[in-house]
């Protein structure tokens, strides 16, 4: 009976972890090592980074590379392969500082398949000559921000050309990956020797999800320095909290359901040992009583008999009643069992208590060898008095 309700549980877990594993999304047939590509060049340098392709079809896959929004600054060393499933091919990014204005770039390079995915681009171009280097700190919570949520960010500059002071030009701007300018704002810092300057941006209520590119530029008459981070904008606070205060919600639901079977199959086999057990205790008692009653008519018959061969024959005699009672008793115990099996398995729970009552209270006869024996706890000394003054009719 145990094995049956732990296979209930197994098939329980088992069940519900294939309705987690179906909102599980499609595994990706390719896979990119980089998320995310940024380089620091000036006007006249040029720089290239390896980004591998794998692909992970069962049947291979065809590729098509592509950059979007840059494609004068960035340069694929191949644009066209196709890869066998688990092989995988270095394409070479070159960034080229072409004789550019100095400014921050971004665009994306495109891979496509099956599926498509898009790997943000930062391209830094400064001037030849740097006299202020310019150096952003940000806080790790703002690497994701919400529609409508503000950025704070730090800004350090320094002089590297001389001690005196000096009005740099500071320009502040949000960008997408697709070219467009979300923020822009233009300020003037006084600069010594070095200067920090806080900055906060509040981004639009109806900016669109995704990655975006904080930049900063620092100019100086000829002198251009940039400085940028990526961050991606995520669904607002309160939409998430509602989705994630859902799924705990689901959570706890899905584990109190899990709990209340485990409870309930344990319950269930601790009340099934709880009958036998009870079984099996009123079944000895029954056992005890009878060899006891035989016992005291046997010692009644021999206080009576006189001499060694009549007390022999009485002992032989009760020896054979002992014999035939422990054989009649242990077949009706026998029986007793397989009946409460059968009840457990229907689940005949009221059947199964009133069942055991009777079979306590009903008592016991083995052919016509011993009278009518009540086990109940109540009366059982009278019933004993009783089978002292009148003894068993064998």
């Amino acid at each position: 009976m145990e094995s049956k309700y732990l296979l209930i549980f197994i098939v329980l877990v088992v069940g519900m972890s294939f309705v987690g594993a179906g909102t599980l999304p499609p595994g990706e047939d390719f896979q990119v090592d980089s998320i995310f590509l940024k380089n620091m060049i000036k006007q006249s340098e040029s720089v290239s980074n390896n980004l591998r392709v794998t692909s992970l079809g069962e049947s291979g896959n065809s590729f098509n590379l592509r950059v979007e929004g840059i494609e004068e600054l960035v340069n694929l060393s191949e644009r066209n392969f196709e890869l066998a499933s688990g092989e995988s091919k270095d394409v070479k990014v070159g960034f080229y500082g072409n004789g550019f204005e100095p400014g921050v770039y971004v665009g994306r390079v495109v891979v496509e398949s099956d599926l498509d995915k898009a790997i943000p681009v930062i391209l830094e171009i400064q001037s030849e000559n740097v006299l202020f280097a310019t150096n952003l700190d940000v806080a790790a919570r703002y690497k994701e921000v919400f529609p409508g949520g503000d950025i704070s960010v730090s800004t350090k500059l320094f002089n590297l050309n001389d001690t005196l002071l000096h009005d740099v030009e500071m320009s502040y701007m949000v960008k997408s990956f697709g070219g467009e300018v979300i923020v822009s704002e233009v300020e003037t810092t006084v600069v010594g020797t070095e200067v920090s300057v806080s900055k906060n941006i509040i981004l639009p209520t109806d900016i669109e999800l995704g990655d975006y590119a904080f930049i900063v530029v620092s100019r100086f008459g000829d002198s251009v320095s940039t400085s940028s981070y990526l961050f991606s904008v995520v669904e607002d606070e309160e939409e998430n909290t509602f989705v994630m205060g859902n799924l705990a919600y689901l959570s706890i639901v899905v584990a109190a359901f899990l709990f209340g079977i485990i409870i309930l199959i344990f319950y269930l086999i601790y009340e099934r040992n709880q009958m036998f057990k009870e079984l099996k205790s009123q079944n000895r008692a029954e056992m005890k009583m009878c060899m006891n009653a035989i016992e005291l008519r046997k010692g009644a018959s021999l206080a009576k008999a006189s001499g060694v061969v009549a007390k022999r024959a009485i002992k032989k005699r009760f020896a054979r009643v002992k014999v035939m009672a422990v054989g009649e008793l242990k077949r009706r115990h026998r029986k007793q069992k397989r009946s409460l099996k059968k009840m457990i398995r229907h689940k005949e729970k009221n059947l199964m208590k009133k069942k055991m009552k009777s079979w306590k209270d009903q008592g016991f006869k083995f052919g016509n060898e011993i009278s009518k024996m009540k086990f109940s706890e109540k009366g059982r000394e009278k019933q004993l008095d009783k089978w002292k003054d009148q003894g068993f009719k064998i």
